[in-house]
């Protein structure tokens, strides 16, 4: 059963798995840009399990890089999906759908509304997110009906301030509905923050279920701190970020934790390292 599937059935995976974002080194591997890549659906969907395979990784994912997709809602805010990268994107989700599973899972980020809103030039308000509601939900209505393992808002260096009103937990309460309805797990992906634990609490206000802390504004994660303040918070798992390759034990008791990518793997060695340590 895939690793999420379990979480959302309420049952702890045995340990923690790697969630490695490989668009970069798949880039590598066909001797072009990321950017170049990401723009070609076809080579995408098809770069990517290859390298998944090389460094031994059970989760694919797809979307995590900074600003993908963002730029759709200022020329197609009413139909994001129609212009060339969101396109693209859901052409290699819809191929990955079809050829990753059951030996891989997939995970999908979506650009956030607040980074959408920071992309447009708007504040994180009632009005600029109701501005682009209808063209997120859509779009994640179309991402939902390809059934990912997981989908992922990525709100990368946007203030937690941000995040914690109640304008932003109600467009998320939408959101939530959305995936809910097509079974597929809904997190957010946050960087740039001041402290993990306060972090982790103070987001648990959005009642989305998964959480994934990417690199901190110090650059420091207290590890023993943040997964202490897991306990009794709610989150059903949370992914934390990866340095240098080592993979300390995670406790698995009441919120799952997994570890994954900081940024884009770009040392093929030292991901295939990662790899093998958990495959062992």
């Amino acid at each position: 059963m895939s690793y999420f599937s379990m979480i959302s059935r309420g049952e702890i995976p045995a340990g923690p798995l790697w969630l490695p974002f490989l668009e970069a080194l798949a880039a590598r591997m066909e001797g072009c840009s990321t950017d170049e890549l990401v723009a070609d659906a076809t080579r995408w969907a098809n770069a990517l399990p290859r390298v998944a395979k090389l460094v031994d990784a059970r989760v694919i994912g797809v979307g995590f890089v900074e600003g993908l997709g963002a730029g759709a809602f200022a020329t197609m805010p009413a139909e994001p999906w129609r212009e060339d990268s969101v396109s693209a994107l859901l052409e290699c989700i819809s191929r990955l759908a079809e050829t990753v599973r059951p030996e891989r899972e997939l995970a999908v980020a979506l650009p956030g509304p607040a980074s959408i809103c920071r992309h447009l030039g708007l504040g994180v308000e009632r009005s600029s997110l109701e501005g682009i509601k209808p063209g997120l939900v859509k779009l994640l209505e179309m991402v939902g009906e390809r059934r990912p393992d997981l989908v992922v808002l990525d709100e990368p260096g946007v203030g937690e301030d941000a995040l914690a009103t109640g304008d932003y937990r109600r467009i998320c309460n939408t959101l939530k509905n959305v995936t809910e309805y097509f079974g597929v797990p809904l997190g957010i992906r946050v960087t740039g923050y001041a402290d993990g634990a306060a972090t982790l609490r103070n987001l648990r206000t959005l009642r989305l279920d998964h959480l994934l802390l990417g690199q901190p504004a110090n650059g420091d994660l207290p590890l023993v701190e943040v997964l202490a303040a897991t306990e009794g918070a709610g989150w059903l798992s949370l992914g934390l970020p990866l340095v240098g390759g080592t993979t300390p034990d995670l406790p698995q008791r009441g919120t799952a934790c997994y570890w994954c990518s900081v940024t884009q793997e770009t040392d093929l060695e030292l991901a295939r390292k990662t790899g093998l340590a958990f495959a062992a």
